[in-house]
């Protein structure tokens, strides 16, 4: 790039549930006050699901009405750091979109994404988000949907909670980020995943961790750079990159910065 020309930003996409917002909690508080002593703690965590089961069928059924129902999404709660990560992305980054499964709907009633952009105002976040994508109402497509928004939005880097998913995408995208969570701390460490994409795939703790790995590094590309770099060694194959400094003390440390600056 020559010397003085502006560079151009990428846009970044954000998976919701599981990734900004913790879904978990909530719908176990939801399933416990509305089917009490139904469903097992196995069932609450999703795990060893059995599709011949009636009970693992009815727990399915149960927890899509959860998810689609726009009325839950204001008990959800932000992971620690993701509010503070937001405004720090947003100088390394022309736009951040919302790139979700959940649902649209014509029926207003229905349709999640005013309720998203509610909860984004409640916590003083929504001018970060540039767009919110979800999928149409029974669409059972995931990866495939979230793969068309990236493309009709221009979006080439994606964070996700869903390794699946996040294998798949790294395919189609400069550069995945996909954050550790219970649900997927096996993968894709998993040999029986595809890992020739592995480069452009990094796995971090939360978003907190990402949003100070690209402000260190000084761009996303050149984070993903010295991701690369590292997978050369082949200890460092699966390396989970750690934020330096907490979100707390950035913040803190930001603050007093401006204060020292506006006195002098």
């Amino acid at each position: 790039m020559p010397e003085g020309e502006l560079r151009e930003l990428p846009k970044l996409g954000i998976d919701f549930d599981g990734t900004m917002v913790n879904v978990i909690g909530p719908f176990v508080l939801w399933l416990r006050s509305t089917y009490p002593n139904k469903f097992t703690k196995a069932q609450y965590l999703n795990k060893n699901p059995d599709a011949s089961d009636q009970k693992q069928r009815d727990y399915s059924e149960v927890r899509r009405v959860f998810m689609t129902d726009p009325k839950r999404i204001p008990d959800l709660s932000f992971y620690r750091g993701v509010l503070q990560a937001l405004p720090l992305l947003k100088r390394d980054f022309s736009e951040i979109y919302i790139n979700s499964l959940r649902w649209t709907d014509p029926d207003p009633e229905k349709d999640q994404e005013s309720s998203i952009r509610g909860l984004l105002r409640e916590n003083h976040s929504s001018e970060y988000i540039s767009g919110i994508l979800l999928r149409k109402t029974r669409d059972d497509r995931k990866w495939e949907v979230k793969l068309e928004n990236t493309q009709e939005f221009g979006i080439s880097y994606m964070v996700e909670d869903d390794s699946k998913i996040a294998l798949r995408l790294a395919k189609y995208l400069e550069g995945i980020v996909l954050i550790r969570r219970p649900w997927n701390k096996h993968e894709p460490n998993n040999p029986g995943y595809d890992l020739a994409n592995r480069e452009n795939l990094i796995i971090c703790r939360g978003l907190w961790d990402f949003a100070m790995g690209v402000y260190l590094a000084g761009s996303v590309e050149e984070f993903f750079v010295e991701h690369a770099e590292g997978l050369k060694d082949p200890v460092n194959l699966y390396t989970v990159y750690q934020a330096p400094v907490p979100a707390e003390t950035w913040i803190s440390l930001t603050v007093s910065r401006e204060l020292v600056s506006s006195s002098s």
